[in-house]
């Protein structure tokens, strides 16, 4: 005969059930064998008393402990068995002991290990799930063995089909309670059947109640059980647990995402819903999870019930709002959770039990309208009905609108200068519970200016009045807060120092002082002569002096009063077209030598320069520009126009230049050139000498090339900044200073000088001629540059213009 042992884990085998196996010996003249092999506890081993069924006897989990029992009559001494199993074919042999019943003998523990086979500290065989445990008893008389075998088995059983179903929503406080047990190894033992019953969590737990079946059905594998329960109106949780014959155990678990054994919830609701709270201006973002309050054409209902509202059920006919019309009611299939944002009285919302109610037109701000149920009325989801007239279908509203604090004085863009006060008239558009406090803050220093409560001046109007500004230049910072005789705060501006550009900030601009300009040419200046001259006063700080409005300063402009050059007022010539920058041309330009300008002004908050700004400044002689040159031929340019361009006048301080050579492919042979005679003059078909194209010029000195070329002609109307036309094929192409600042010498990044043109098609290649080492040298327009006073073969594809 063969039985099955079940394993467990080994950490809870003090948990499990103690049982014993008997060897049965076959029935000889002298082997008197009794009984057969069965498991009890091992407090009844000698007395026979706790039996159980076969199956319960042939099967074991691992952590078991197993009482071995050899009945033989004609042994007058303990005998030994050995004990193997599949993970152990060798095995282990130890000695029984005599009980208290003639010719029986036991060893009470036999572990069913995961490990490894010992006899101390005592009798344990190594064994996995599966692993068919056999014990052998060899008789001498007569001879022979006789053994007796269990199945180890790890699996828990199943528990499935628990009613009611996760979820129920029911009036009924009878319930049914059923499930169904199975185990396809050992099978179920159906005294350990019970259901778990709890009022007070989700999660079961060994504290909750347990309740024995009072009804089996045999099915496949086990058993269905049932039990009727009655069960209190509200929330409960229903579990069941159960273990096989091998000692295995198992609990229903609704959610295995979550710890713990979680039971089907089961809800039973026999009352209505009735309205708790209506609050007025309140309504729900479901996009956000947030409550907001101060909609004035919305109306939050709350109700009281074991179960949530049935949306199906509500509409806007459903209800009454006194004095108003409503035009839509809307359940939300969602319970507010957020915890970063206001909510009512400050509690979360069950969303599934309110409504938020939108009305036709906005209610008055202390409006406390009664919410009434009408129509059908509405349910809950267990199908209770709250109508017309019953208990609980209308209530009050509770005010939740904040009054609208207005300042009625358009305070930007007011300006208050040195000694002047602003008036803040507010208004309220209801009654407030005490006067409104306001708050001015240096919105450039971040500090707190003045807290100010507010004086009436007439039915929920009231003004204050600042003291003088005597020595703050900042933007003012304007809030004002009150509240209604509910509670309920308004407020206009924004508290603290918060962003300016926000479309409900509030806030005046205080100035007492004129910032210095910045005048050109600077004290200390060393500027050459030019014709015209220019003087520039540009009070560019005026319009920036509040650095948290950036160039949002509205009170930007100045008076120019005084405008001095050597003593002579120039008032009358200096021209503006935004009263910030001011200029002056003197037109046949200034002496060589020092002078001296004053200035000073007037911003529109009155403020003058403490003292006039005085700078002084030296102009010089403009110095010619000089292009160095090394022997050879040179290939060089022009940065700007000469004053006189002849040939003769360019190169007038350069007598050891014989040659100068041109390309202007416009014409027929494209070169133009001229060769200086006995006589030092040029002759030839190259007459001038400008900055529209590059040169070669041949020489036998390092003498430069020194001309006269005024700088930009600043202010001179009609004039167009430079541009250098390109043919298709080679271009001889100067490099131009358009800023006026650059030397010779200087660089340029190609890419930048010929950007205009490095299209498709355009330039593409670049040369430069090397005088001292007589080469050619390319540039790599993406990483080269370009030097001011030379000049470049320049081949384009098709025409193009060069604007530097």
């Amino acid at each position: 005969m063969k039985y099955v042992i079940r394993a467990a884990p080994i950490l809870v085998a003090l948990a499990l059930f103690v049982s014993f196996l008997v060897i049965q010996q076959p029935n000889t003249a002298k082997a008197a064998v009794v009984g057969v092999p069965s498991l009890q506890d091992a407090g009844a081993i000698g007395s026979e008393v706790a039996t159980t069924t076969a199956d319960a006897a042939a099967h074991a989990t691992i952590g078991r402990k197993v009482s071995v029992v050899v009945k033989d009559s004609d042994l007058t001494s303990a005998p030994s068995v050995t004990v193997k199993s599949t993970s152990d074919s060798t095995g282990v042999t130890f000695a029984l002991a005599t009980s208290s019943n003639p010719g029986e003998y036991e060893k009470l523990l036999l572990l069913v290990s995961t490990s490894s086979s010992s006899t101390t500290p005592f009798v344990q065989i190594k064994s996995k799930n599966g692993d068919v445990v056999t014990i052998n008893y060899a008789d001498t008389s007569p001879a022979i063995t006789t053994s007796a075998s269990l199945t180890v088995e790890t699996g828990s059983p199943s528990i499935s089909n628990l009613s009611p179903a996760e979820g129920t929503i029911t009036k009924a406080t009878s319930q049914l309670l059923s499930v169904e047990m199975k185990d396809t190894v050992s099978g179920i033992d159906k005294d350990s059947i019970r259901f778990i019953f709890s009022t007070a969590m989700a999660t079961l737990t060994p504290s909750d109640t347990r309740i024995t079946p009072s009804a089996f059905t045999t099915i496949t594998d086990g058993f269905r059980a049932e039990f009727a329960l009655g069960l209190p109106e509200g929330t409960s949780w229903v579990g069941a647990e159960v273990t096989d014959n091998a000692g295995n155990t198992a609990s229903f678990d609704e959610d295995s995402d979550n710890s713990g054994d979680q039971g089907n919830k089961l809800v039973i609701d026999q009352t209505a819903p009735t309205i708790t709270d209506s609050f007025t201006g309140a309504s729900y973002d479901a996009a956000t999870d947030v409550l907001e309050f101060n909609n004035r054409s919305k109306i939050l209902v709350t109700f009281g019930d074991v179960t949530d509202l049935d949306g199906n059920t509500i509409s806007a006919t459903d209800f009454d709002v006194e004095g108003s019309s409503v035009i839509d009611a809307t359940f939300f299939d969602v319970d507010f959770s957020s915890s970063s944002v206001a909510k009512l009285d400050g509690a979360a919302v069950a969303m599934r039990k309110a409504v938020v109610l939108t009305l036709a037109a906005d209610l008055a701000p202390d409006k406390t309208s009664k919410v009434s149920i009408v129509g059908d009325g509405i349910s809950d989801d267990a199908a209770n009905a709250l109508t017309i007239g019953a208990v609980g279908a209308s209530k009050d509203a509770i005010d939740k609108i904040a009054p609208k604090i207005t300042i009625s004085s358009d305070l930007r863009p007011v300006l208050a200068g040195k000694d002047d006060k602003v008036q803040i008239d507010i208004t309220s558009d209801e009654t407030l519970a005490s006067n409104p406090v306001l708050q001015l803050f240096n919105m450039e220093t971040t500090s707190t200016i003045k807290t100010v409560t507010a004086t009436s001046v007439g039915t929920n109007s009231w003004r204050v009045t600042t003291d003088k500004n005597t020595s703050v230049t900042a933007a003012v910072n304007v809030h004002v807060e009150g509240t209604d005789d509910a509670g309920n705060k308004g407020e206009v501006g924004i508290k603290d120092n918060a962003d300016e550009d926000a479309d409900d900030a509030v806030f005046y601009e205080a100035d007492v002082s004129l910032p210095a300009p910045v005048l050109t040419p600077a004290d200390k200046a060393t500027p050459t002569e030019r014709a015209p001259f220019f003087l520039v006063i540009d009070f560019a700080a005026e319009g920036s002096e509040y650095a948290v409005l950036a160039d949002e300063d509205s009170h930007d402009t100045v008076t120019l009063t005084k405008i001095e050059l050597d003593g002579t007022d120039l008032l009358a010539d200096a021209a503006t077209i935004d009263n910030k920058k001011f200029l002056v041309a003197i037109a046949d330009g200034l002496a060589i030598g020092e002078h001296t300008v004053k200035v000073n002004a007037k911003d529109e908050a009155g403020n003058s320069l403490a003292s006039d700004l005085s700078i002084t400044f030296e102009v010089k002689e403009r110095k010619p520009l000089k292009v160095a040159l090394s022997p050879g031929w040179n290939l060089v340019s022009l940065p700007g126009n000469p004053a006189d361009a002849s040939i003769d006048s360019v190169m007038a301080n350069t007598p050891d230049a014989t040659a100068v050579v041109t390309f202007n492919p416009t014409v027929p042979g494209g070169f133009l050139a001229s060769v200086r005679g006995s006589d030092g003059i040029f002759a030839g078909t190259l007459k001038t000498m400008d900055a529209t194209r590059g040169y070669w010029v041949l020489t036998d000195t390092f003498a430069p090339i020194e001309v006269d070329v005024p700088p930009l002609a600043a202010g001179s109307a009609g004039v167009l900044p430079p541009t250098i036309p390109l043919k298709a094929g080679w271009n001889l192409v100067p490099v131009l200073d358009v800023t006026g600042t650059l030397a010779i010498g200087d660089t340029i990044p190609a890419v930048t000088y010929f950007a205009t043109a490095l299209g498709t098609g355009e330039i593409t290649r670049v040369y430069w001629f090397d005088t001292v080492a007589n080469a050619w040298i390319l540039v790599t327009i993406s990483t080269d540059t370009v030097k001011v006073g030379a000049a470049y073969w320049v081949y384009t594809g098709k025409d193009a213009n060069v604007v530097p």
